[in-house]
């Protein structure tokens, strides 16, 4: 049996990725579009897609999961002082925000029924830069989705959803893409004999 060097090649890359990043096998997952929910006094919160998790992740409440869910929260006023989030199939096992520069951090947070509620001081929830996520073991499907609460004092709790997606990872992307050109190098040896 002969080995190809485009075999070893792809094997030792696979091999790269197993020892030096043994997280990347847990994916994170964010809404595949924005979600606005807006209650009777015309308090409006908007939950938005992240684009990738870079940053610093500071657990408030349980434990990390194998995977991650995040998103960006927005508010055009300081009135909302809750936000519940919960996956459809997913049962939620941690809650945290993320402490990078900018980001506002929530006064608490809480399991609650399968889900993560995130607790805010009056005025705190204004504009963007709140990134909050929840952690939780298992997968999700493409077609899965996230539901959403929000609570402002004195106003009914309003809710509204949106569907998940993978949040596509560079460090993974350009792995894979080392892998294809590992692969078309061996067949290229190949072919040429």
């Amino acid at each position: 049996m002969r080995i190809r060097k485009g075999s070893i090649l792809a094997v030792g890359m696979f091999a790269a990725l197993l020892v030096s990043a043994p997280s990347a096998f847990a994916l994170s997952y964010t809404l595949a579009g924005p979600v606005t929910i807006t209650d009777g006094a015309g308090n409006q919160i908007t939950l938005s897609n992240v684009g990738n998790d870079a940053g610093t992740q500071s657990i408030i409440t349980g434990a990390g999961g194998s995977d991650v869910f995040i998103v960006d929260v927005t508010s055009n006023t300081g009135a909302f002082q809750e936000v519940d989030i919960s996956l459809l199939i997913a049962t939620v096992v941690g809650a945290g925000h993320y402490s990078s520069d900018g980001q506002t951090a929530p006064s608490g947070a809480a399991l609650v029924g399968g889900g993560a509620e995130f607790y805010y001081n009056p005025g705190y929830l204004t504009g963007s830069g709140n990134r909050l996520f929840v952690t939780f073991n298992g997968f999700l499907l493409q077609d899965n989705s996230a539901q959403f609460m929000v609570a402002a004092p004195g106003e009914l709790s309003v809710s509204g959803g949106g569907s998940i997606v993978l949040v596509p990872e560079p460090g993974t992307l350009a792995l894979c893409g080392l892998g294809l050109v590992a692969l078309a190098v061996g067949r290229r040896g190949r072919n040429t004999r």
